[in-house]
């Protein structure tokens, strides 16, 4: 047996009777759909592990010991929130929840530095 024309028999498709107009509208679709798909899809899996990233660096901020030292860390971490955000490395979404949280250690830090002073007085 010709093993040329086994291996031709075998073949699901036969690319040499698909009209060309056939195969420039498959290409045409990769182009055009799922290739955009797929940079949608991974923007927005950079811009959740950035998101994350932010925020745990904020909740780690949190928990030191000297508040003075981490309220001027997250103000400069607002600075950096605005500039990914301008960058498009997070949403807008992302930006606000994480500006809020900042907001809310920025409140907890003031207050244990109030509470340390006062304790500090007497």
């Amino acid at each position: 047996m010709n093993l040329n024309l086994l291996n031709e028999r075998n073949r699901l498709i036969n690319f040499d009777e698909i009209p060309s107009e056939y195969i420039a509208i498959f290409v045409g679709a990769v182009f055009s759909f799922f290739i955009p798909t797929i940079t949608k899809s991974t923007k927005e899996y950079f811009q959740k592990r950035t998101a994350n990233k932010h925020l745990k660096n904020i909740l780690k901020e949190q928990n030191l010991d000297n508040p003075d030292i981490s309220i001027k860390n997250l103000i400069n971490k607002v600075k950096f929130l605005k500039y990914d955000f301008i960058r498009g490395k997070i949403t807008k979404d992302q930006y606000e929840i994480l500006k809020e949280n900042i907001a809310d250690v920025l409140k907890d830090l003031v207050s244990k530095k109030t509470n340390t002073t006062t304790a500090d007085k007497e």
